[in-house]
């Protein structure tokens, strides 16, 4: 898998049988444009439809890559959001737990988020890809009363025990560590390593404070996977 960085929650995963991009939404480094010009089957994710997570620019792509087949695989409320988008007759639109199968290539599967839409489990080509969108514990310590932030784990932990049910190991995370929660702000991420095996851990979602969310120090589980920093728009890595 060559793993690229887009910005934000936004990824690329090349693959032998094809192209995974996740919560397109700005790429200053233009990176989607090389790596579909070599793509010949790419499926595009949005996990919601919060403008840091959609661009409906992505749905000119199907024009403007011609050689490049492509799905579309969007969360419910992005269509409720969107009313006036012609969306192509490619695009499958899902609500937490509902699992779609692409041919024999992919098998996805949807679960909830802590904030709106979904985060998405993949599993392809014996690999087991998982990107949280906005699944997160959004817990906000320093401005939140106590009933408010065991609302917020309790949503969280029963999204986390959903997904265990259905898979305890995964190849791939990507997992929002976002600073602006303040004191903190890693628990979410804590909880999500120390939970599932995961070979490779990336943050993601964290605006300019990458060197916060990279500090793995403050969150990862030293018993197994490793950890990388991507914060560069186009920085690539190599994953087995």
């Amino acid at each position: 898998m060559i793993l690229t960085y887009i910005g934000h929650s936004g990824f690329a995963i090349q693959m032998e049988s094809c192209t995974l991009i996740f919560d397109y939404y700005i790429d200053k480094a233009n990176a989607i444009k090389e790596i579909l010009n070599k793509s010949k089957r790419a499926i595009v994710f949005s996990s919601h439809s919060h403008s840091d997570h959609f661009n409906s620019n992505i749905l000119e792509w199907i024009k403007m890559y011609d050689e490049c087949s492509i799905d579309y695989i969007f969360s419910y409320d992005i269509k409720k959001k969107n009313r006036s988008i012609n969306f192509p007759i490619s695009t499958i639109f899902m609500r937490p737990n509902e699992i779609v199968k692409i041919e024999d290539i992919i098998t996805i599967h949807s679960f909830g988020s802590t904030d709106c839409g979904c985060s998405f489990f993949i599993e392809i080509e014996g690999k087991k890809i998982f990107h949280a969108g906005d699944l997160n514990f959004w817990h906000w310590k320093d401005e939140s009363t106590q009933k408010e932030i065991n609302k917020a784990q309790g949503d969280f932990t029963k999204i986390l025990n959903d997904i265990y049910e259905y898979s305890t190991n995964m190849t791939l995370a990507m997992f929002p560590v976002d600073p602006r929660i303040g004191t903190d702000y890693y628990l979410g991420a804590k909880q999500f390593v120390h939970k599932f095996n995961i070979n490779n851990f990336i943050p993601m979602h964290f605006w300019s404070f990458s060197n916060m969310a990279c500090d793995f120090n403050n969150y990862k589980n030293i018993e197994r996977g490793d950890y990388y920093c991507l914060s560069l728009p186009g920085e690539q890595i190599i994953l087995k």
